[in-house]
Formats: C-alpha cells, sequence, structure tokens
C-alpha cells in the first residue's frame, strides 16, 4: 500500500471516529488516545489481494484493559481538581453481598486473607453466629467469633470473581444477595424531612430491597405522595390521633401483594402492618 493510501486510510479511520455518537466518551477516548499516540499506531490496511496482508504480529495491538485504567486515572483526577468548583459530597464504592457456607470453622479475618489472596477486595465480612453458641458470660464479640458461614461484602467488580467456581475453593456455598428476598427497614423518624438521607443510603450500600420497611413515617395523606423511590410502591398508614408515628412499605413493583388490613393495627400504644406478598418465591427465603 502506497504512503498516500495510507495517508487517506488514516483520513477515513479519523472520520469515522469524528462521526461517533457518544460526544462525551468521544472527548474522553480521544483524550487518552492522543496522549499514547493510538490513532498514529492503528495498522492499517487495504487490498484486493489478501495474500499481501502482513503477518498479525506485525500490528500494533491496543491494550484496552490500559486505556481503561488510564480513563479511570482521568476521571479520578477530575474528582480531585482544586480548580472545580463543585464536587461530590462523597464517593460511593458499588457493594455486592454474598453468604458463604460449609467453611471449616474458622477466623474471618482467615475468610478476608483467603479472598485477598485471589485478589478480592473485601470490605468487609462478618460471621454467622447461632444464638446457642454464643455465651451472655463471655465479653468476646461476635465478630471475633469462629463460624462456619460469613456473610461478606465485596466490591461490585469483583463479583465475577466470586461466583467463579475456578476461583473460590471446592464446596463452599456462596449465596449472592439477588438470589434472596430483601426486607429493609428504616426508623427514619420523619420521611418528607430525611428523604435525601435514604436515597443516599440506599446508593451507599448498593442493596436493592424487595421490600423497604418504614416506622415513625411522621406523613399524612396530604404528603404522602411527595416521597417517591423510582421501581417501588409505597403503601403508608398514617397516625391521626397524635402528632408523628405512621408505618408503611415501599414494595417493588414487580411483586404481587395484599395489605392486611384486617390485622393492621394504629393506636397509640402500638402500630403494625401487614404485607401478605403473592408471589411464589423462586428461592428458599428460611
Amino acid at each position: 500500500m502506497s504512503v498516500e493510501d495510507n495517508v487517506s486510510a488514516l483520513k477515513v479511520l479519523k472520520s469515522e471516529f469524528d462521526n461517533f455518537k457518544d460526544e462525551k466518551w468521544k472527548k474522553v477516548c480521544r483524550k487518552v488516545m492522543k496522549l499514547n499516540n493510538i490513532l498514529d499506531k492503528c495498522a492499517i490496511f487495504a487490498s484486493a489481494n489478501m495474500n499481501k496482508v502482513p503477518s498479525l504480529d506485525k500490528f500494533v495491538q491496543i491494550n484496552f484493559k490500559s486505556i481503561r485504567k488510564k480513563l479511570k486515572e482521568m476521571l479520578d483526577i477530575q474528582q480531585n481538581d482544586d480548580n472545580c468548583k463543585i464536587k461530590a459530597n462523597k464517593m460511593f464504592i458499588k457493594k455486592s453481598f454474598f453468604s458463604m457456607s460449609n467453611v471449616q470453622k474458622s477466623h474471618r479475618n482467615n475468610v478476608i486473607d483467603y479472598l485477598k489472596s485471589i485478589e478480592i477486595n473485601v470490605i468487609s465480612c462478618y460471621p454467622v453466629v447461632k444464638r446457642a453458641d454464643t455465651s451472655t458470660t463471655d465479653n468476646t464479640s461476635n465478630d471475633d467469633t469462629e463460624s462456619t458461614m460469613f456473610k461478606v461484602c465485596i466490591e461490585s467488580c469483583d463479583a465475577a470473581k466470586m461466583k467463579n467456581p475456578d476461583l473460590i475453593l471446592q464446596y463452599i456455598i456462596r449465596h449472592y444477595k439477588d438470589d434472596l428476598f430483601h426486607v429493609l427497614h428504616i426508623n427514619i423518624r420523619s420521611l418528607l424531612n430525611k428523604s435525601d438521607d435514604v436515597y443516599e443510603f440506599l446508593q451507599e450500600i448498593n442493596l436493592e430491597a424487595d421490600i423497604l420497611a418504614i416506622t415513625e413515617s411522621w406523613l399524612n395523606d396530604d404528603n404522602e405522595n411527595l416521597i417517591n423511590i423510582d421501581g417501588y410502591t409505597f403503601e403508608g398508614k398514617h397516625q391521626t390521633r397524635k402528632h408523628g408515628g405512621g408505618i408503611g412499605f415501599y414494595i417493588k413493583q414487580n411483586l404481587h401483594y395484599k395489605i392486611r388490613d384486617d390485622i393492621t393495627n394504629l393506636n397509640d400504644e402500638i402500630e403494625f402492618s401487614v404485607v401478605e406478598i403473592l408471589n411464589k418465591p423462586a428461592v428458599k427465603m428460611f
């Protein structure tokens, strides 16, 4: 291929890149490619005779893993730029939750060390201890008790490793959080004033609860529709006899349910409401 053909082909490549629809990513990718002279290194060959195609080992291969790393570094620099007038209040880490069972009785530190040895970043690890195994006179924290089952929180980017049977020891049972039915309870003490805290908390724990139970909602019939969470339907019961109180459920919209008004009770001493889930469970819940 002549020099003129090479220049022409390079122009076509750059033109196609300019027509890339996602403007935001185009700018970021172009900056990375420009810094590393990737466009100039791209192997370009055009010929009607396939016998003239050069050996593939002469092509410049793009290391996409390295590019992703550089993109992350650039975005981190932007987050920490002192000249930026707007910054995130805190950095959120996407988390995934697993339970590990059928583990020979061990301390949680051994579990953490093992997972780190296969390059899984552990955020937290706690033993699951039966009440019968705990002593009321023992001052040892349950967190330091040896167990055969552990609740593990890791970065979501490592979730695939946790599910990989070639990485995890044979016969160790792992249940991913999405396999289970999750109910989350928050004693909010004014949902209207703390809705931002709820959104932030749900983002931070990265746990998509099937039902979010609220107590001390302090709502009434006029303002209960002001607090919406995407993907959920709110069912609330409000106090009319006194200030405060109130309970409710945020229920995922893919669930079929029935509010059991026949066994719901709100009075000055006790408040409770019952929601019956009509879906057939996909997994054993207990």
